[in-house]
């Protein structure tokens, strides 16, 4: 089964479109930056899960493949098959964040390195993949597209409220 990518605004189980919609965005709007230029990612080889909370509550996952120069970038709501092709393993990077701080974070408002230290974010894995992170949405529009991405949440709350 292929992985659903996030443009399908689907999310797991445990949580539902409403309660994601910040994190969908922001997600739908990475893959679409990453699928027009996948060398933003550069030489990074890797599988990131974000498990994005809200509130204390595990509410959704976006997974994100990484695998270098040698094929298009992936982010997905279901786990992708990183395939057995290659003997040389992929580093496995999990990642908690509340929803707010993802906003700061794919901003550039909270980098890296205090996410980790202040305990905003949890990492599980190569804290130096992890961090690398960091440069991918940088080179993906960081400011500029949250903001669009904002604009557009917000946008679409207030004709959802009406």
């Amino acid at each position: 089964m292929a992985p659903t990518r996030t443009n399908s605004a689907s999310t797991t189980a445990s949580g539902n479109a409403g309660d994601l919609s910040l994190a969908t965005t922001l997600f739908t709007e990475l893959d679409r930056e990453l699928q027009a230029n996948p060398r933003l990612v550069g030489s990074l080889r890797a599988l990131f899960c974000i498990r994005v909370t809200r509130r204390g509550l595990r509410k959704g996952e976006w997974y994100l493949l990484c695998r270098g120069q040698t094929s298009p970038p992936l982010v997905s709501t279901a786990m992708p098959s990183v395939g057995h092709e290659r003997k040389e393993k992929l580093p496995v990077v999990m990642i908690e964040i509340d929803q707010r701080d993802l906003f700061n974070f794919f901003s550039g408002g909270l980098n890296s390195y205090k996410a980790i230290t202040t305990g905003r974010v949890r990492v599980a894995g190569d804290l130096t993949v992890a961090m690398a992170l960091e440069d991918v949405f940088r080179k993906a529009g960081g400011v500029e597209k949250t903001m669009q991405s904002l604009r557009m949440y917000e946008q679409t709350r207030a004709t959802s409220k009406l």
